[in-house]
């Protein structure tokens, strides 16, 4: 898990007239802070894991709503970190008032707001989703694209990279017995790498005639430091 802060945010739009409202905490590198967060809401002294739990929500000690609260350990959660979900009723202010009172009392923790997209964020620097996870996200939250062909065209493209990770193993396994066992067959082995290679150069030119953005974006890094220190040898 990174060394990051604790973050808050609504995870419904309470901009619209809605019947339930949803918070969401995810520690960061503190994972204490959701079970203080849990007592303070529910005056509970208990917090188990994946168990959906009713209480009453105390915003600076007075009743301003009851809910559900819902604790996953970093094993369990979407980003990664301890994680506290919270729901409520649909009511903007209600919402308001327990993040903001989260926020100001929770505050020596670095407790703030989570930027847009960022529980997906944390989701990936913690190895929970990877990219193509995140592409297919995009696709759906962003561009509004079919979720359903979004979905299709991630686990074929996972697929396909897993197939493509398997052959390089398989020509690693034989180049290592190429080396290491030097028999009569050394020719049957030399094609067998050739034939290995050329399926696996196949593949990837075929990933490459599809138009997936994630090998036709073009990314750009800059290598900056002192001289001599080994930048160009990156180049090799």
């Amino acid at each position: 898990m990174k060394n990051l802060h604790p973050i808050i945010s609504e995870t419904t739009n309470t901009k619209t007239i809605t019947g339930i409202a949803g918070i969401k905490i995810s520690a960061g590198k503190h994972n204490l802070i959701i079970k203080k967060i849990f007592k303070t809401l529910t005056k509970k002294l208990h917090l188990f894991p994946r168990l959906a739990t009713y209480s009453k929500i105390y915003v600076k000690n007075q009743v301003i709503d009851d809910g559900i609260t819902i604790f996953f350990n970093k094993e369990n959660s979407y980003t990664g970190e301890d994680t506290l979900e919270i729901f409520t009723h649909g009511n903007k202010q209600i919402v308001t008032n327990i993040i903001e009172f989260c926020i100001n009392k929770y505050k020596r923790f670095g407790l703030k707001r989570a930027r847009r997209g960022e529980f997906i964020e944390r989701a990936y620097l913690n190895n929970k989703i990877d990219i193509l996870e995140v592409k297919r996200l995009e696709n759906i939250l962003i561009k509004n694209k079919n979720p359903i062909h979004s979905l299709k065209l991630s686990n074929t493209l996972r697929q396909n990279i897993t197939t493509i990770l398997k052959n390089i193993f398989n020509i690693r396994l034989c180049i290592e017995n190429y080396i290491n066992f030097k028999t009569t067959q050394d020719n049957q082995y030399k094609q067998l790498i050739k034939t290995q290679l050329k399926n696996w150069l196949t593949k990837i030119q075929q990933l490459r005639y599809k138009k997936i953005n994630i090998f036709r974006r073009k990314i750009q890094i800059a290598i900056i430091g002192h001289e001599n220190v080994g930048k160009s040898t990156l180049f090799y």
